[in-house]
């Protein structure tokens, strides 16, 4: 599958998820609270998901692992803060750091 296909498929789902139960239900039913934050969950979960693919893909040989350690770092820093541009930013600044001393 392409990229572009990924993205689409990803943002129907996306869309599917968001808009559906508004059609489905009326303004007098409420969802359960489980499920508008499972709602809320689901775009960065595909997200991670095709990033993860991405990362994979991109770094196939075995000599750059630069990519997973400024994953890790970004994912444990949003693990331990739940602040999603902080996480960013210490995963970028990572990679930065680890291209140019390695």
């Amino acid at each position: 599958m392409t990229e572009t296909g990924i993205i689409l498929v990803m943002a129907l789902i996306t869309f599917a998820f968001r808009f559906l139960p508004l059609l489905l239900f009326n303004q007098s039913f409420t969802m359960p609270k489980w499920v508008e934050r499972w709602f809320v969950i689901l775009p960065p979960v595909i997200l991670t998901a095709v990033t993860i693919q991405a990362i994979v893909t991109a770094t196939s040989t075995e000599t750059t692992k630069l990519p997973y350690l400024a994953y890790l770092a970004c994912l444990g820093t949003a693990i331990k803060t739940k602040r999603l541009f902080l996480s960013l930013g210490v995963g970028l600044f990572t990679l930065v750091i680890l291209n140019v001393f390695a």
